[in-house]
């Protein structure tokens, strides 16, 4: 297959991926939101897909003919182009443009199992169904025609990247530049910032209005917080497995004891979490930290002394 030709059904696919995206978005929002990097019709990454299950389907041969090979080839070939662009977005502007880590099966929040299912299943769909109709269509076109036409969508596209580059440029500045360590003050900078600007600046933050931004301060804090999250998690796992040790010192302990024990345990539980919570919030005070670390150390020491009085009454006990 030609350049011109494979150029010609980038184009188709991207702007068969912007159908796609929007139409997801408008189900799910009741919205029309242009999608995207670029501000035209298209999205570049269902295209290079596209291309590139297109090329697998045409030199690798297994593929043509099994739905199984055609699945997983697909499968794999989109994982690796979501998880490449993602991270390469990343990296050059300190965003990161979806996050899956709320999602099961995950690898590092850039892809996850049911994005790959739907990848694999677009795939069967790119090689089965629709190149054979596109390709029909394009045996009607001469090579002279495939030419104009892509020269004509490569104008386009390159004008159109020029234009949003440099407003991604302005947002990768003003990201970089910021001395928030919040996602959440950091957008705040950079909705405020954009809404002076044209509607082509705005129409990014439309396009992606959940953008998470992982400058230096950011992670920096972040890991901070992981840390501290998990120092908690440790004094509380002590804890409890002291309270168990105890607890087997006597069966006498839990049948008379029981109740306010176990209350105890919860109100340190309810304090650890409500600590754990406070520190993964990106509006974390000081302060409030401090006090929840104080009374989590109180309600500590109450449940350790009504363990001690425990025991204690039970030695008595057996001593008369």
């Amino acid at each position: 297959m030609s350049i011109e030709k494979l150029f010609v059904l980038f184009f188709i696919y991207s702007v068969i991926g912007w159908i796609v995206e929007v139409t997801v978005v408008f189900i799910d929002t009741k919205k029309i939101v242009n999608r995207g990097f670029l501000i035209g019709p298209y999205l570049p990454i269902y295209g290079s897909g596209a291309v590139l299950i297109t090329l697998a389907s045409i030199y690798i041969l297994p593929m043509d003919d099994s739905i199984g090979s055609c699945f997983l080839i697909s499968f794999v070939i989109c994982g690796l182009l979501e998880y490449s662009t993602s991270y390469f977005m990343e990296k050059r502007f300190s965003i990161r443009w979806w996050d899956y880590s709320t999602k099961p099966m995950n690898l590092n929040g850039r892809v996850w199992i049911g994005s790959l299912m739907l990848f694999g299943l677009a795939g069967l769909i790119v090689v089965k169904l629709l190149n054979p109709i596109i390709f029909s269509f394009f045996e009607r076109i001469s090579e002279n025609q495939f030419r104009i036409a892509s020269i004509i969508f490569a104008i386009i596209i390159i004008n159109d990247s020029f234009f949003s580059h440099s407003i991604l440029k302005l947002l990768r500045i003003e990201v970089a530049h910021s001395n928030s360590d919040s996602t959440e003050k950091i957008a705040a900078e950079i909705k405020e910032l954009f809404s002076s600007k044209t509607i082509f600046h705005r129409r990014l933050l439309d396009a992606y209005p959940e953008l998470e931004y992982r400058t230096d301060k950011i992670k920096a804090r972040l890991e901070r917080i992981k840390l501290e999250t998990e120092k908690i998690r440790k004094m509380t796992l002590e804890m409890v497995e002291d309270t168990q040790v105890k607890f087997k010192e006597g069966k006498e302990i839990v049948l008379n004891y029981v109740t306010p024990i176990e209350s105890l345990q919860k109100d340190v539980i309810g304090i650890q979490d409500e600590l754990i919570e406070h520190l993964l919030s990106d509006e974390s005070d000081p302060e409030k930290r401090k006090q929840l670390v104080e009374k989590l150390s109180e309600s500590r020491k109450k449940l350790e002394d009504k363990e001690s009085i425990s025991i204690s009454s039970i030695i008595k006990k057996r001593q008369r």
